[in-house]
């Protein structure tokens, strides 16, 4: 991705000043595409939380926002997929879909933190 497309891009994040400056071009564009708009605060202010985890709806969220549009979306048959945020809904029915996200045990896990190794996983089964 060429970052110089997005050198314009105002970043709207309460913590801007936390994110490395080695970053800012990636931030930049990432936001810029709409891949990662951040989380609001309760103070009504959005945040980027560079230091922060993820949850797995928010990785799947990430991942399904980076890919081209128009893969199916498939039905969660996890016993917990009621506790995907709807924000994250298409992004993970269409990892479904596309056999990248199978869960663990008949759970879905959504809002459990995701490992380096879990995220590496969904890319591989995606290319």
């Amino acid at each position: 991705m060429d970052t110089a497309d997005h050198t314009d891009v105002s970043l709207p994040f309460a913590d801007l000043a936390s994110i490395p400056s080695w970053a800012i071009p990636q931030v930049k564009a990432v936001y810029d595409l709409g891949i990662i708009r951040g989380n609001a605060g309760a103070d009504g202010n959005i945040y980027f939380n560079p230091n922060g985890s993820l949850t797995r709806a928010e990785a799947m969220t990430i991942i399904g926002r980076a890919q081209p549009r128009g893969y199916s979306e498939s039905e969660l048959p996890f016993g917990d997929a009621g506790s995907t945020p709807g924000w994250a809904l298409p992004y993970v029915r269409s990892l479904v879909g596309q056999g990248a996200v199978g869960g663990s045990g008949g759970k879905l896990l959504p809002n459990d933190t995701i490992t380096c190794a879990q995220v590496a996983k969904i890319l591989c089964l995606l290319y």
